[in-house]
């Protein structure tokens, strides 16, 4: 029997395994592999279990991170490990997970992109791969364009998803991102499994969404309360909330580095200069809410807390006036809103 700790502050989330007292801060330090994914359309991965290489897809290895016993011929690629409802999937031994993983995905000579492709493990313990597309994806959910969200009720309700009845079950209501675009109110996504945690719950995304806005609700009861707006950028495709979850920070899965205060205002920066690239600000609308986000800063560096607060407030007065002009979209500006208000909670918070 091992006894170990961590600091929450400094490792959110850690990784252990049996008979072993190393706590490890990452899951491909902990396991010693990565998986690779691959889906093709036509479904045909060949026949693995042909000693020809024109037979069967398979994956080519080399590079500083994998161990010495992965490494490949050409003319003899590594056979997929196995395969699941995505496709095919290769487990590959690391030893330096700091360093490339190079890989080609080829049947005989024909390469599947057409270009050699690598990508750092401790950077991406999975991947996920489209046929015929460069992208390396770190989710399903951005391989595929789905949304994936799981939900646990410590009473372990759930209802019958089975009824037509919405009174009579959890299910999703979805509108910004969702594809097609939103559910009625009445007749909410059902989940697709139910798993250990929980409901599972999938949306089909519009392309190019960057967020989900939903309700998990049973008829007219909802949880937590306010409308939810699933951040791709921030948090990825795939997600776990419990019932009576905060609004402001609602997943227990993934776990998020916590960023500086600075960092987070970069953050909303990034965001501002988004929504004027693409014209939902004019330059002046936005220079009104950078230029609050600068001074701010000024304030903070100077030590100021209650002008470093007043400016962020005021970032919030303007947000506030261009959703009412409808220059901003409410969903677009409650995000920002709520980004600022974790930030103003942050520097007046004892531990700042």
């Amino acid at each position: 029997m091992y006894t170990t700790a961590a600091d929450p502050g400094v490792t959110p989330e850690i990784w252990l395994r049996n008979d072993d007292a190393t706590v490890y801060t990452s899951q491909v330090e902990a396991q010693g592999f990565v998986t690779i994914h691959y889906n093709r359309d036509d479904g045909d991965y060949g026949d693995p279990s042909s000693p020809d290489f024109n037979d069967f897809w398979g994956v080519h290895l080399w590079g500083d991170a994998i161990d010495s016993s992965e490494t490949t011929e050409w003319t003899m690629p590594k056979k997929p490990t196995g395969f699941d409802d995505y496709g095919a999937f290769w487990d590959v031994q690391v030893v330096d997970v700091s360093q490339a993983l190079n890989f080609i995905i080829h049947r005989g000579d024909l390469k599947d992109t057409g270009s050699d492709q690598s990508f750092v493990p401790m950077e991406n313990v999975t991947i996920w791969l489209q046929s015929g597309d460069e992208t390396i994806y770190p989710q399903r959910g951005a391989a595929e364009n789905i949304a994936v969200l799981h939900y646990h009720r410590d009473d372990g309700d759930y209802g019958d998803p089975a009824s037509p009845d919405f009174n009579d079950y959890w299910g999703l209501h979805v509108w910004t991102g969702a594809l097609p675009p939103g559910t009625p109110w009445e007749d909410p996504l059902r989940p697709y499994d139910i798993d250990i945690f929980g409901p599972v719950f999938m949306a089909d995304l519009e392309d190019s969404a960057n967020e989900l806005a939903y309700i998990l609700h049973r008829g007219d009861e909802k949880d937590p309360g306010p409308d939810q707006f699933l951040e791709f950028g921030v948090y990825g495709y795939e997600v776990w909330q419990l019932e009576d979850a905060e609004p402001g920070r609602p997943y227990i899965l993934p776990v998020l580095t916590m960023l500086t205060v600075p960092e987070a205002i970069d953050e909303i920066v990034i965001e501002v200069e988004g929504l004027i690239a693409t014209g939902q600000l004019n330059q002046g609308q936005g220079n009104a809410l950078l230029n609050k986000l600068h001074n701010m800063l000024r304030k903070l560096e100077q030590g100021k807390i209650p002008a470093a607060v007043s400016k962020l407030q005021a970032f919030i007065n303007q947000v506030n006036s261009f959703i009412s002009e409808g220059i901003l979209a409410p969903a677009e500006g409650q995000a920002l809103i709520d980004a600022v208000d974790e930030i103003i909670v942050a520097i007046v918070a004892p531990e700042y």
